[in-house]
């Protein structure tokens, strides 16, 4: 028995090992077996001949459906292949074209458009593979879609590589073995509007100084930091507000005593700074005090003490802060730098003392 492949010659000798019979078998099929019987010319009986189908090139490409955003300028074309009928890696281009466009005649098939992208140079299988819309050096007469905006139909198609251009012609045309048809695949593809970056929103945080005793008529340097969530670039308006704690209005429904621009970009914070800030005309008590953006505000509190005073304790002069006053008229006082601290003052001028 002897194997042969479709489409060869096989010669059948007789005993004496001459050639007498020749015949050639042709099939398109599968890998079969024939029984070939010869009579006269010296070939006695009957021989088996196996017959294999010839290896031939192959090509096939996979485009699935997908979703792109509004001015996308590529496509993923999901796989492709080529491989020679001796089993080597075969050479290929994707080439990308509108289907049932007709804003091009190129005379050949005018249910596509002719190429509106391309990818590079590829060879065997390849998988996810980037088609540009706005390859220049593919589309001199200026075909190249560029980008899509509007829901289209595309068809994927290999084509052969070239030495002098993005490629040549497409591989059923080229290849014998491989029809046209078998090296393409139609994607539908539909464009979505872009979702726009979140607005710009600045946060607020860490408002300084909190919780510390001021003198009145002091200034203050006041710090916050300020951080954009959003996801867009703007430049606020950040305020800084001071209210009474017990007062009878809110630091909310404040009014700014100092603002100043801050820019930032998505994503981007900084700290602010307002310095010099005076305490001057505050009366003694607590204080809330906040750092204001257009979307957010953080607050913190001091307290602002009284500014001292000189009273003549015997013979030394003691400085004081009055923080209350009584209905009798006294006032409770604290002692800056005294041996004797005072605890009430009275409006006739005596001093009662005590040893703290």
């Amino acid at each position: 028995m002897e194997t042969l492949t479709t489409g060869t010659t096989a010669t059948a000798p007789n005993d004496d090992g001459a050639v007498v019979s020749t015949f050639t078998y042709n099939s398109s099929g599968a890998s079969e077996s024939v029984t070939i019987t010869a009579t006269g010319g010296g070939l006695f009986g009957e021989t088996t001949v196996t017959i294999e189908e010839q290896s031939q090139e192959s090509a096939s490409v996979t485009f699935n459906d997908q979703s792109v955003q509004n001015g996308t300028e590529e496509v993923t074309v999901d796989s492709a292949n080529f491989t020679r009928a001796d089993g080597s890696a075969g050479d290929y281009v994707v080439v990308v074209h509108v289907v049932n466009d007709t804003e091009f005649d190129i005379g050949v098939d005018n249910s596509i458009s002719a190429p509106v992208g391309a990818s590079g140079n590829l060879s065997n299988g390849a998988e996810s593979i980037t088609v540009d819309l706005n390859s220049s050096a593919a589309f001199e007469d200026g075909d190249a879609l560029d980008t899509l905006s509007e829901n289209v139909t595309l068809r994927a198609m290999l084509h052969t590589t070239a030495n002098d251009s993005a490629f040549d012609n497409r591989l059923g045309n080229a290849i014998a073995g491989i029809e046209p048809g078998d090296e393409t695949d139609d994607a539908n593809i539909t464009v979505e509007e872009a979702a726009e970056d979140a607005p710009a929103n600045f946060e607020v945080s860490n408002v300084t100084p909190d919780g510390v005793n001021v003198t009145a008529g002091d200034n203050i340097t006041v710090n916050a930091d300020i951080e954009n969530v959003g996801g867009q670039q703007a430049t606020q308006s950040v305020e800084f507000r001071i209210v009474a704690t017990d007062g009878n209005t809110s630091i909310d429904n404040a009014s700014a005593t100092r603002s100043q621009n801050v820019t930032l970009n998505a994503s981007a914070n900084d700290t602010v700074t307002f310095e010099n800030v005076s305490t001057d005309g505050l009366t003694a008590g607590d204080f809330t005090h906040g750092v204001f953006s257009e979307n957010d505000s953080a607050t913190a509190t001091i307290t602002v003490e009284e500014d001292a005073e000189n009273v003549t304790v015997g013979d030394q002069e003691v400085p004081v802060r009055f923080t209350t006053e009584t209905e009798n008229g006294d006032r409770t006082v604290t002692a800056d730098n005294a041996v004797d601290a005072i605890n009430t003052f009275l409006d006739d001028g005596i001093f009662r003392r005590c040893r703290c």
